[in-house]
């Protein structure tokens, strides 16, 4: 994916972004003998990520989120959940660590119960 379309802003971030992850890739594969690529594409929705990983027949969908809850979620929505509920591929995301813990909103039954 280029970004020879997008805004300068934009694209100096995910350069920025590409660069910043270039190590851990290279890493990847020189340590642990893993094949990894990455797609800095920020203007992909949650189709087009599925799409993407689909054409490159990935094995692995690692991904961040903004760990919005809420009303921050219902307006923005959520790629993440999108991505998650598209395929069957495994996902890995990671949420940022001020992100809000949230309990679920129905209660889980008490361990001992589940025991």
């Amino acid at each position: 994916m280029g970004s020879a379309d997008v805004p300068p802003p934009v694209a100096e971030l995910e350069q920025a972004v590409r660069e910043y992850l270039e190590e851990p890739l290279e890493a990847l594969e020189r340590e642990e003998g893993i094949h990894a690529t990455m797609s800095t594409d920020f203007r992909l929705s949650a189709d087009g990520i599925l799409t993407e990983a689909a054409v490159h027949d990935v094995s692995l969908i690692v991904m961040s989120t903004h760990g919005r809850s809420g009303v921050g979620r219902l307006i923005c929505g959520s790629v993440a959940e999108s991505v998650l509920r598209g395929t069957t591929i495994p996902i890995f995301l990671r949420r940022p660590p001020e992100a809000p813990v949230e309990l679920p909103s129905i209660a889980a039954p008490p361990l001992e119960v589940l025991r």
